[in-house]
């Protein structure tokens, strides 16, 4: 996953539509490494599944995404953060509002 394949995109969305949870988790796992699934992620960040939760909110707030705000639909920002122990820097989550 964390080199990108043309089949990647398809197989996720399968996996995510499927209705399955593991599979679903399993989708939402890779969307943190393969881009175009920013929808998906808030989805599933409202999910009351403690798991999916989690997977959705580590998917938000992976570097090797795209900031959102600069190149999608939304129009909340996502902060830079620098990472203390490094140096690099970091996507901090979205805050989403109730």
């Amino acid at each position: 996953m964390r080199a990108p394949e043309s089949w990647h995109q398809n197989a996720i969305r399968a996996a995510y539509a499927s209705g399955d949870k593991d599979r679903m988790l399993t989708a939402v796992f890779a969307m943190r490494w393969v881009r175009s699934f920013d929808d998906r992620i808030l989805e599933a960040l409202k999910s009351a599944d403690p798991e999916m939760h989690y997977e959705a909110v580590t998917a938000a707030a992976t570097g090797d995404r795209p900031q959102p705000g600069l190149t999608s639909s939304h129009s909340f920002k996502t902060p830079a953060i620098q990472s203390p122990c490094c140096g690099r820097s970091r996507y901090a989550s979205p805050r989403l509002e109730s």
